[in-house]
């Protein structure tokens, strides 16, 4: 409008309004994890407790071997910390654009429609 007068009544502002409860509504919606996600949650819960269950043995055997619970604790934390692959990170990326690689020559896309949803897929950026 160029000119003129108009009037207006706020009946609602801020949290009230329907924008904001359309807002928290969506908020509140939790999508299932992926079949990728499901896979990488289970590798890791299995990495972990092979790797605390090794910590416990060690400490047991260095503690029956002479050491101080101190001693033992410390030893098995350090043989703990190792055994959970700092490279874990990199090697699913590799191993995933291998995958993607693979799947791309041999032109697969009708294959991709039966993993993740289009709308779940994620671009990590890591620049450090």
């Amino acid at each position: 409008m160029a000119e003129g007068s108009a009037e207006a009544q706020v009946v609602a502002i801020g949290a009230n309004t329907r924008l904001a409860g359309m807002a928290a509504l969506t908020g509140q919606v939790r999508r299932p994890p992926g079949p990728l996600a499901v896979r990488l949650n289970r590798v890791v819960r299995v990495v972990g407790l092979i790797a605390l269950c090794s910590g416990a043995a060690l400490y047991a055997v260095g503690v029956s071997l002479g050491l101080s619970a101190l001693e033992g604790f410390l030893f098995a934390l350090g043989v703990t910390a190792a055994l959970v692959p700092e490279g874990l990170l990199p090697t699913v990326t590799l191993a995933l654009a291998m995958g993607a690689r693979s799947m791309a020559e041999r032109k697969a896309p009708d294959r991709l429609r039966h993993g993740e949803p289009a709308d779940q897929r994620r671009v990590v950026d890591d620049r450090s």
